[in-house]
C-alpha cells in the first residue's frame, strides 16, 4: 500500500468526491476507532505531503 493509498483507506469509495467532507465526518465519528484511524491517516498525509517543501533534508533521511 502506497502513501496514497494510505490516505484513502478510512474513507469508503463512495465518499472519495470530496475528501475534506469525507475526513470532517470520520474525525467527527461517535465512534472512537473511527476518529483515531482517520486522525492518523491525515496526520501521515500531512508529512507526506509538508516534510519535502519545509525540510527537504528531513524527509529524504526518513526515506533512506
Amino acid at each position: 500500500m502506497n502513501r496514497r493509498d494510505e490516505y484513502l483507506a478510512p474513507i469508503p469509495e463512495t465518499e472519495r468526491k470530496d475528501m475534506i467532507l469525507a475526513y470532517h465526518a470520520q474525525l467527527n465519528s461517535a465512534d472512537e476507532e473511527t476518529r483515531l484511524k482517520a486522525a492518523k491517516a491525515w496526520a501521515k498525509w500531512e508529512c507526506v505531503i509538508s516534510l519535502p517543501i519545509l525540510y527537504p533534508q528531513i524527509f529524504t533521511a526518513l526515506l533512506t
